[in-house]
Formats: C-alpha cells, sequence, structure tokens
C-alpha cells in the first residue's frame, strides 16, 4: 500500500498489472487508484486508463449568525479555478455545501 505524500516517480504498465517506483523501491500492483479529482496534469499520459467511481460532497452542520454574516451573501456561488473545480454553496438551512 501507498499512503498519502508518497512520492511515485514512475508508473509502468505490465501484462498483469503496473508496477510503480518509489524512489528506489520497485511495487508490483494489478491495480492503481489515484484519488484525486482528475489525472490531468498530474499524470496526462495515463489518463484515457482513469475510470471516475465516487465523488464526495462536504456538508457543515448549520452554521451560526456570526459565520454566516462573515461569509458574505447567501446567493453567492463559490467556484475556484483547479481541476476539477470545487463549489461551495448555502443551503437553505444555514449549512455550506
Amino acid at each position: 500500500m501507498l499512503f498519502e505524500r508518497t512520492e511515485i516517480t514512475s508508473v509502468k504498465h505490465t501484462r498483469t498489472g503496473a508496477e510503480l517506483s518509489a524512489g528506489s523501491v520497485k511495487i508490483q500492483a494489478g491495480t492503481v487508484i489515484l484519488a484525486t479529482g482528475s489525472p490531468d496534469p498530474l499524470v496526462h499520459a495515463l489518463a484515457r486508463h482513469f475510470v471516475d467511481v465516487e465523488t464526495y460532497a462536504v456538508l457543515t452542520p448549520p452554521l451560526g449568525a456570526d459565520v454566516r454574516k462573515a461569509a458574505g451573501a447567501r446567493t453567492a456561488i463559490v467556484i475556484d479555478r483547479t481541476a476539477p473545480p470545487h463549489r461551495m454553496v448555502w443551503t437553505a438551512d444555514d449549512r455550506i455545501l
């Protein structure tokens, strides 16, 4: 198993899966799971092998008046420019999704 922040220096496809290099260590794997929103630009050459399986959303508990006031207009939808983009929107019951 590899964990967050393990630096993989190369990925090579084999007949039975993949060979990953982490420094001088070679790891054989039948399946490689890359838990990111999108393979580009991290591993652009492998993008055609990717299959979207799951996505997640985060919902806060109802937020207090002080947080709601500090966050600005409730009608605003905030979208960043990362790939894929992240979206923040208020729900009717004072939560942020």
